[in-house]
């Protein structure tokens, strides 16, 4: 009897340690892409930052020009 509550103790133990290492491995890839969505959004801003200055800087120039 104490030998079958070892093998179950023993075996619950293993499934444990084996489910908090896929959910250990599951938080760190949902980590990095969210990471990698949040540089994509900051690059998105950028983008359009410096188009907008490229625009005002293009009717500056027009109208200089003119």
């Amino acid at each position: 009897m104490n030998i079958f509550l070892a093998l179950v103790f023993s075996a619950s133990a293993l499934l444990y340690l084996w489910y908090a290492s896929l959910v250990r491995s599951w938080n760190l890839v949902f980590q990095a892409f969210s990471g990698f969505y949040v540089q994509l959004q900051k690059l998105g801003r950028l983008i359009r930052n410096i188009l907008a200055m490229g625009k005002r800087f293009m009717s500056n120039e027009v109208k200089i020009l003119q």
